[in-house]
């Protein structure tokens, strides 16, 4: 469509928003994409089969204002960059997950068994103590940007990345139980949109991403493993600002956009095979079962 021209004098601002908007593209895509090149070329000290992304230049940087007109374009960026996400599960993970998803601009919709639950959530009422929970999820209801709904079909049903949050409780063997896993994989199988991402958020063996694949049996589907690191009492600051993002799957560009997921908190993401994903999670547990025994065992040796 020809554009009519500019009256001499006057501020072009489309040609201005739409110039930032260009050149703040590329910078981000040029920062990112050095940095994923440097850490495949040889002779860099990186581990095989792990993608170190650090995005220097983000969207959020830009500040170009036409309140008159256009407002912010990190804002309208932000609206045209929403993804609209599903949550499996409103337990702590899954309540935490979508609420601070919902708070960094994405569409979400969590889904629960429990009709109760949702009933006490679409209000307002937060059924765990989490410093901020309840601030955020007010703040996503009154945004309408989160939602709840009763049944994993109904979350699902115009969703571009799913988030498995169900619980996977250990076993008389002590291994895990990835019942609840498999149920909600084999609930929404038939009503993923094409193409559709399937992330696996919950604590999970090693080698459950392949589980998950064969649950669904969807080739048009890719299941990605994002692992969550939240503490108890601390799990939205950890979400918010967390140490690492850990992507794990074998497609490229379902792994971009998983992590993009995480761009306004600007966190460092690392991209993996969904084994080693799954492997980094079940470390750091160890690691902080070892830290635990650690410290109990210097304050019994400081005991009389």
């Amino acid at each position: 469509m020809q554009r009519s021209p500019t009256p001499q004098g006057t501020v072009d601002h489309e040609r201005h928003y739409t110039q930032a908007v260009e050149m703040s593209e590329i910078a981000a895509h040029k920062s990112a994409t050095k940095v994923r090149y440097q850490a495949c070329m040889p002779g860099r000290r990186s581990r095989p089969g792990i993608l170190l992304i650090r995005c220097r230049v983000g969207l959020s940087e830009l500040r170009y204002r036409d309140s008159r007109r256009y407002g912010s374009v990190h804002d309208r960026l932000a609206k045209e960059r929403m993804t609209r996400l599903a949550i499996i599960g409103t337990g702590y993970v899954g309540l935490t997950t979508g609420v601070c998803f919902a708070h960094l601009g994405h569409d979400v919709v969590c889904g629960d068994i429990d009709a109760g639950k949702v009933a006490r959530l679409s209000r307002g009422e937060v059924p765990i103590v989490e410093h901020r929970l309840d601030e955020l999820l007010a703040e996503g209801l009154r945004n309408g940007n989160l939602r709840f709904v009763v049944g994993a079909a109904a979350a699902v049903a115009d969703a571009e990345i799913v988030f498995l949050c169900v619980p996977t409780p250990q076993g008389d063997d002590g291994s895990a139980d990835l019942s609840y896993v498999e149920a909600a994989a084999r609930e929404i199988a038939q009503v993923l949109p094409y193409e559709c991402i399937v992330v696996n958020k919950s604590t999970v063996p090693v080698g459950s991403t392949r589980v998950v694949e064969r649950v669904l049996q969807r080739p048009d589907v890719r299941v990605v493993s994002n692992p969550e690191f939240l503490r108890e009492g601390s799990a939205v600051d950890d979400f918010l600002r967390p140490d690492r993002v850990v992507v794990g799957c074998e497609d490229r560009s379902a792994a971009i956009a998983v992590g993009a997921l995480y761009d306004s908190i600007r966190a460092q993401v690392i991209v993996t095979d969904p084994a080693s994903a799954e492997t980094i999670k079940y470390a750091a547990n160890a690691f902080l079962a070892t830290k635990l025994s650690f410290v109990n065992a210097i304050a019994a040796v400081g005991e009389p």
